[in-house]
């Protein structure tokens, strides 16, 4: 799984709906939205747009933190962290049907995730520009965590064509992708160069 990272980080929120689009058309299978800046008010009107330039395209839109917004603007599911709702009553708001991914830095937080959520994202695998302060876990733990569990496991931090290939024998299900593909970085040449690696891994 091809999971991208849309950050107003990395992408103004004005120009967040095309990016998404461009993703969508690169060939991406789940979008994150992450904009810890925004209020909820704002957030939920991105969202909302969002959402509707994708919507049909078969790829779920998935919201950083905020059940609440996610379940008020009609989105796929939510993505928590250790601050966040914890995922049991994320479940609650979300409802069943309802994606739920949970963050974890090391096995313990990752046993801790329970039966609520559909996938835990774990990392950081390597550093990241995008969050610098994230405690950067390694490709040993990430392997170790996710032949420990039966949910999925999404490698997150510091993934790029450059690495990706590092992660092939380590058991996920997935890898999130950030500023790699980011326009003012990697744009769509890292993001096709992902594809076509992702597509030669097999389950």
């Amino acid at each position: 799984m091809l999971y991208a990272l849309l950050d107003t980080g990395l992408v103004e929120a004005q120009g967040m709906e095309a990016e998404a689009l461009r993703l969508v058309e690169g060939g991406v299978d789940c979008l994150q939205l992450r904009a810890k800046e925004l209020s909820p008010r704002e957030l939920y009107h991105l969202a909302c747009g969002v959402h509707s330039a994708i919507q049909g395209r078969g790829v779920p839109l998935i919201l950083n933190d905020r059940v609440d917004v996610a379940l008020a603007a009609g989105l796929e599911g939510a993505h928590v962290g250790s601050e966040d709702l914890p995922p049991d009553l994320a479940r609650k708001v979300l409802g069943p049907s309802a994606i739920l991914g949970v963050t974890a830095h090391d096995g313990e937080e990752a046993a801790r995730v329970g039966e609520a959520a559909d996938y835990i994202g774990f990392g950081a695998v390597h550093p990241t520009q995008t969050r610098p302060e994230s405690r950067v876990c390694g490709v040993a733990a990430l392997t170790r965590v996710a032949a420990g569990t039966s949910l999925p496991v999404i490698a997150i931090g510091g993934i790029g064509p450059q690495n990706v290939e590092g992660l092939r024998d380590s058991h996920i299900a997935g890898v999130a992708v950030g500023s790699a593909i980011a326009p003012a970085v990697g744009g769509d040449g890292a993001l096709a160069s992902l594809r076509r690696i992702l597509d030669t891994w097999v389950d």
